[in-house]
């Protein structure tokens, strides 16, 4: 596993010591570890030893982080954190971070004229960065960076309020690109994480995903949370979220994204359940996304399909019924979507579709009747025969519910003469069928 890891880095070379790691270390260990040699070589001049990388990768692995120690001057800590925050962006970014936290903490102003500064390639040597060719700066030492965040965020909790704020200043910096602006948010949820201030964390993705030109940070740090050792953590926080009908649209419909992308391939039942809740957010947008991505789970997983035909007879027992419930049912009993089903499935799927209409008629029928005229119009349009026997089904050995079929039908047939072959086809085989009874 972990030559794997150093592969994919483009580190070939091995060393004596990483046996015994990769021998008894835990796989997410291993995992740090190879990051930790891929900063390194990152860091390293083109003509370096790579044994010196795994040296130095070994050395910031197994080194506690209790050896960072940043002196008290208010500038060099607030140069200090930005960078490790910001390593690997251009250093114009890291200066510019650094000054808007100091004004943030409301640092007294510089007494030395700009003119009298300090060049920003000193001060950055002077606090153990360098700066390469293309401007970007990295600290000298892999994972130093890491040590300095955990330092400011262990032993100064004071700031911790401020540099948190700081964060969407932070990532508002023209001078950043994407992938500068996904290792300051992973860098920020790594601490937040680390401390247990997961409310700060979910306060900034939620911020996040109310601005578009930020949203796709907050969805990749929920996918990230998700396929980490808190996942359940974030699971719950999603789940939070999506019970609020009036949730802000730009975050519902990133968290449509989460869930069919992030959560449904390993937890398809947690991925239903939350975009439920999405299909009955009041936003039309948002529960038609969702709905959409239903549609598009079931499609692909029959099994997924079948969970939520059973769910969906739950919900429309339910007393009131939710108009959203109907329409969502409504869109998964098309007929193009159950005629891609296997012979078993096809057969469990038109039993629960069956059973959710005698459902729903026998309630009034104000709450059903615009769901017929849908199903008998996908029917007219992609084959009568399947939605035809199921209506049929729902009603078998009921006399009260096939006559409030029969009712129904005549009614949508009066307003609506392009199902009239469908139609005409389920009034015959219902009277065959009450003529054999």
């Amino acid at each position: 596993m972990l030559t794997k890891h150093l592969a994919a880095l483009g580190v070939t070379t091995w060393h004596a010591d990483l046996t015994r790691h990769a021998l008894a270390d835990p796989m997410r260990d291993l995992a740090r570890l190879a990051a930790l040699i891929g900063q390194a070589k990152e860091t390293a001049d083109n003509d370096t030893d790579p044994a010196a990388w795994i040296a130095e990768g070994l050395a910031a692995y197994t080194e506690p982080v209790d050896h960072v120690q940043i002196p008290s001057n208010g500038r060099v800590r607030a140069l200090t954190v930005m960078t490790a925050l910001l390593e690997q962006a251009r250093a114009e970014a890291v200066f510019t971070a650094s000054e808007s936290f100091l004004r943030s903490v409301r640092y007294p102003e510089d007494p030395i004229h700009p003119l009298e500064w300090v060049d920003l390639d000193h001060r950055l040597h002077d606090i153990e960065a360098r700066v390469d060719k293309r401007r970007r700066v990295r600290f000298t030492k892999a994972a130093h960076g890491h040590a300095v965040l955990t330092y400011f965020w262990d032993r100064l909790p004071w700031l911790r309020t401020q540099l948190t704020a700081e964060i969407n200043s932070v990532l508002g910096l023209r001078e950043l690109d994407d992938g500068d602006r996904l290792r300051v948010a992973r860098r920020f949820a790594a601490q937040s994480l680390r401390t247990g201030h997961t409310d700060d964390l979910f306060t900034a993705v939620f911020q996040w995903c109310q601005q578009r030109n930020l949203q796709w940070i907050g969805i990749q740090i929920l996918a990230d949370g998700l396929e980490s050792d808190a996942g359940s953590v974030f699971r719950r926080q999603v789940y939070t979220w999506v019970t609020h009908r009036n949730l802000h649209r730009y975050v519902a419909l990133a968290l449509v994204r989460v869930c069919s992308e992030s959560i449904a391939p390993t937890r398809p039942e947690q991925a239903l359940v939350r975009l439920r809740h999405l299909t009955r957010n009041y936003d039309s947008e948002v529960a038609s996304t969702a709905r959409e991505a239903l549609i598009l789970l079931a499609k692909d997983d029959p099994a997924f399909l079948t969970r939520l035909l059973s769910q969906l007879c739950k919900d429309l027992a339910a007393d009131p019924v939710k108009p959203t419930d109907v329409t969502l049912f409504t869109a998964v009993i098309d007929p193009r979507n159950l005629a891609q089903l296997t012979t078993s499935t096809l057969s469990a799927a038109a039993d629960l579709t069956a059973e959710a209409w005698r459902v729903l008629l026998r309630r009034h029928q104000a709450t059903w009747l615009t769901a017929l005229e849908a199903t008998l119009t996908a029917a007219a349009e992609h084959g009568p025969e399947l939605l035809v026997s199921i209506l049929l089904a729902s009603c078998r050995n009921d006399k009260q519910i096939a006559d409030t079929l029969f009712t129904g039908t005549r009614i949508v047939a009066s307003r609506n003469s392009s199902i009239s072959r469908v139609t005409g086809l389920l009034f015959i085989r219902m009277v065959i069928a009450e003529s054999q009874t």
